[in-house]
């Protein structure tokens, strides 16, 4: 790394020249240190953390600058009147940076002295995200949002430098052929790095992603009984989502299924769940005859709502799919206000935000992901995102198609978290942003706990109370974590009966 500048904050609201960025706060002094990387640097090396360097290396992600912000403290005075930089009613941060040029976009990323990592966009004179280009600067606002308490210098998540502000300011190319039509970011990379899959799974298998698809012997073997099927949730795979579940579970439901026990890959940004059901319906061979439990997390559930409810929608003719029941794992089938557009960004900062703080497995395969989603929306364009959009409460397809769905005679089962985070670093931004401003009500951090089960306009809800499992604050579970949880995995035992 290359330090090219070293100063101080000027709380009065004076703009700072550090090199050639300019830094205004209003409200806020501290010391401010930036760097370059060097050429030869890895993004590791030069972003603290080994998964978030390795998920921008396979997006293309470049790091322009860091940006360390130390010893941030808030002034007794400040004029709000004239800092258009407050965030939810907090003093900010403006950072001027040089623009990246043409067919170039650019982001930051925010470690905060509460371990929550948000994604900044650019901002015009007003405030509002800036859709205009050829500027020669673009600016970006840094909350000024403090933790309870400020961790130890040794404290550290996945994104790292807990203690402080790190701000990343990221670039990346715009593909000349998308152009401004930025929709098509999610789905290109989608067709190129998550394809649907359908596979078997085992104790050796089924956290890993380098395995094989169906063969013709596979359906053979796996029609001659009833099977059990795990469909995973928005930005993973089946590898990355179940991958927190022992392998003597999945060895366990190996025995009790017969070794019928399987997956599917599909994508979860670009193509809403009636598109993933009916590829699976179209891989199943004419004559096949499926029977399945189905374990779904997230937005997996709609999904396999789709398989189970709407199979007039599916190209099933001479195939033959029951489903005798679903365990929906922290499934939106209410929906989450986070995939309304004025929320979206909170949605990948949720997140990115349990990543870091909260770090369980198969951590680079999800920031993958959000970096795609995050690509899309600093074009500013939601179009595209129609596997995200599925899920919004107030849009078509939850209102208009699955919740006016009439009763089928599969099971429906449900698994639900009430997260009351203990760490202090990170409740500020749970509470008082997520459940205060935004959900309004219980959630796990993406999904409204009684939204999984709930009444919801369908006839297959609500779910009754002796096929729930409600796990409350002191169960520290959400939505990243469920199948970690013992509880969650001996109700899975004792459903999942073969």
């Amino acid at each position: 790394m290359e330090e090219i500048a070293n100063d101080h904050l000027d709380p009065t609201g004076t703009p700072v020249a550090f090199d050639d960025i300019q830094i205004r706060s209003l409200g806020i002094s501290g010391s401010v240190i930036i760097s370059k990387p060097l050429e030869g640097d890895s993004r590791s090396q030069a972003l603290g953390s080994d998964a978030l360097g390795g998920a921008l290396d396979k997006q293309s992600v470049e790091t322009d600058y860091i940006i360390e912000l130390r010893e941030i403290s808030e002034e007794a005075t400040r004029d709000a009147e004239a800092n258009r930089s407050m965030v939810w009613g907090h003093s900010g941060i403006e950072i001027e940076i040089p623009a990246a040029g043409d067919g170039w976009r650019q982001v930051m990323l925010v470690t905060d002295e509460s371990g929550l990592a948000t994604w900044r966009f650019p901002l015009d004179d007003d405030g509002r995200a800036d859709e205009s280009r050829g500027r020669s600067t673009v600016t970006f606002v840094v909350p000024g949002y403090a933790a309870e308490t400020t961790s130890t210098e040794n404290d550290r998540g996945v994104l790292g430098w807990l203690g402080k502000k790190v701000v990343r300011v990221l670039s990346f190319a715009i593909d000349p052929v998308v152009g401004k039509a930025g929709n098509l970011f999610a789905s290109n990379w989608e067709r190129k790095n998550r394809p649907y899959r359908i596979r078997r799974i085992d104790k050796d298998t089924y956290n890993k992603n380098d395995t094989g698809v169906f063969s013709p012997q596979d359906w053979e073997e796996i029609g001659r009984g009833r099977s059990l099927l795990f469909v995973h949730g928005t930005f993973s795979r089946a590898a990355s989502a179940f991958s927190a579940l022992d392998e003597s579970f999945i060895d366990e439901m190996n025995d009790r299924y017969s070794g019928r026990v399987f997956a599917f890959d599909h994508k979860t940004l670009s193509a809403d769940p009636t598109e993933n059901a009916a590829y699976f319906a179209e891989a199943m061979p004419i004559g096949q005859y499926l029977d399945i439990d189905v374990v779904c997390h997230s937005r997996g559930g709609l999904v396999s709502r789709v398989l189970a409810e709407a199979k007039s929608e599916l190209p099933l003719d001479g195939k033959q799919l029951s489903v005798n029941q679903v365990v929906f794992v922290a499934s939106p089938n209410r929906g989450t206000v986070l995939t309304d557009a004025k929320y979206m960004g909170d949605f990948v900062d949720a997140y990115t935000s349990i990543l870091s703080v909260m770090p369980d497995n198969a951590v680079t395969d999800v920031l993958e992901s959000i970096i795609a989603v995050v690509k899309q929306l600093a074009v500013g364009v939601l179009k595209g995102l129609e596997g995200l959009q599925s899920m919004n409460p107030e849009g078509t397809y939850l209102q208009d198609f699955l919740n006016s769905g009439e009763a089928s005679s599969t099971l429906y089962r449900s698994i639900a978290a009430d997260f009351e985070p203990d760490n202090p670093r990170f409740r500020p931004w749970a509470k008082n942003r997520l459940m205060d401003k935004i959900f309004k009500e219980q959630n796990d951090l993406v999904v409204p706990t009684i939204g999984v089960y709930e009444a919801n306009g369908d006839e297959m809800f609500p779910i009754a109370s002796e096929n729930r499992l409600d796990l409350s604050g002191d169960a520290l579970v959400h939505h990243g974590n469920f199948f970690s949880n013992e509880r969650v995995v001996a109700q899975l035992r004792a459903w999942l009966t073969g």
